[in-house]
C-alpha cells in the first residue's frame, strides 16, 4: 500500500511540473523522489506521471489519483493539528499577513501561539496580497493570510474571515455636496487598494456597474494610507470597516450608504507542504478571529 510520502512527492511533481523542483520543495534529492514516484506507480499499477511532456504532466490515472491524493495530504494534515502535543509545534515559521488582519488581531495572535506553542517562533510580514501570494508560491514564506482564495491550483486555501468594505469620505467633501452622495460618487475620485488586488477589482466593477467608467482611482498599497487620503479630502476612500471605523467614530470620515463586497480572507500554503504547524496556527487565527467579531 502506497504511504503519504509517495503521495506528496506525486503531488509535488505534478503542481511543480518537474522531478529536481519536487525535490527542492521536499527537502530531499531527486533520486529520492523518483523512488518514491516508482512505489507508488507499482503499487497502483499504471504510469502516473508522462515524463515526456514538459513541464511533466499527470497521465489520465494520475489526474483521477491527484484529486484523492491532496484531500488525504489535508485530512492528515488537520488531525496532526488537532492532536500533537502544543509542545512538538516549534521552530521558526514565515507568516505573511494583510495590513488589515494585521490590525485586527495579529498582536492576539501572536500571544495565543507564546501561551500555546512556546517553542515556535513565528516571523512575520505584512504586505498586500498580491505580493504576500507570489513569497508563498516561492517558498520565501511558510503561511499567508490574506484576501482570497488563490487560484493558484498547487496552493491550499482555509477559510479565516470576512470583514465589510465601506466607502467612506471627508464630511467637508460630502457638505459641498450638500450631503447628495449619489452626485459626490459621480463626480469624486476614488482610493483604493493596488490595481492587481481583490479590492480594486470589486471597486471597479461597483463603479462599471453605475456606468462611472471614467472615474480616477488613486491606488495605495496602505489601507491606512487610504484611509487618511479620504480623510484629507482627496476622494472616496474604499477600506476594510476595521480600518475606517475609529475615524468614522471620531467623526473624521462618514461612510456612504453604498455596498461592496465583503473582504474574503484565508490562510494559505503549497499543497505539496506537510508542515503540521500550518494548520495549527491557522485553526488558532480562526478561533481569534471569531472571538474578534464576536466581541464587536
Amino acid at each position: 500500500m502506497f504511504d503519504f510520502k509517495e503521495l506528496e512527492a506525486f503531488v509535488a511533481i505534478v503542481r511543480t511540473g518537474s522531478f529536481r523542483l519536487a525535490a527542492r520543495r521536499l527537502h530531499i534529492t531527486q533520486p529520492a523522489i523518483s523512488e518514491r514516484i516508482h512505489r507508488l506507480e507499482q503499487t497502483l499499477d499504471a504510469p502516473l506521471l508522462d515524463r515526456r511532456q514538459r513541464p511533466i504532466k499527470a497521465t489520465r490515472k494520475g489526474h483521477a489519483l491527484l484529486g484523492h491524493a491532496e484531500r488525504l495530504i489535508q485530512a492528515r494534515h488537520e488531525a496532526i493539528a488537532a492532536l500533537l502535543p502544543s509542545e512538538a509545534i516549534g521552530g521558526q515559521l514565515r507568516l505573511g499577513i494583510v495590513e488589515s488582519l494585521a490590525q485586527r488581531w495579529l498582536t492576539r495572535l501572536l500571544e495565543d501561539a507564546r501561551e500555546r506553542f512556546p517553542s515556535l517562533v513565528i516571523e512575520v510580514e505584512i504586505d498586500v496580497t498580491p505580493h504576500l501570494a507570489e513569497r508563498m508560491i516561492s517558498q520565501e514564506l511558510d503561511l499567508a493570510f490574506l484576501i482570497g482564495p488563490l487560484s493558484a491550483q498547487r496552493v491550499v486555501n482555509h477559510a479565516l474571515c470576512k470583514y465589510p468594505t465601506t466607502l467612506v469620505v471627508h464630511p467637508s467633501l460630502l457638505e459641498r455636496y450638500r450631503g447628495d452622495a449619489h452626485r459626490l460618487l459621480e463626480e469624486s475620485d476614488f482610493i483604493a487598494p493596488l490595481r492587481n488586488s481583490r479590492a480594486y477589482i470589486d471597486v471597479r466593477a461597483f463603479l462599471d456597474a453605475r456606468g462611472l467608467e471614467k472615474t480616477r482611482i488613486h491606488c495605495s498599497s496602505s489601507m491606512n494610507s487610504i484611509a487618511q487620503m479620504a480623510q484629507a479630502g482627496l476622494g472616496v476612500g474604499a477600506v476594510p470597516l476595521s480600518i475606517a471605523e475609529p475615524l468614522i467614530v471620531r467623526g473624521e470620515l462618514i461612510p456612504l450608504p453604498f455596498t461592496l463586497p465583503p473582504h474574503e480572507f484565508t490562510a494559505s500554503w503549497l499543497a505539496s507542504s506537510s508542515d503540521p504547524r500550518l494548520e495549527a496556527l491557522t485553526q488558532r487565527a480562526i478561533a481569534i478571529a471569531n472571538a474578534a467579531e464576536a466581541s464587536d
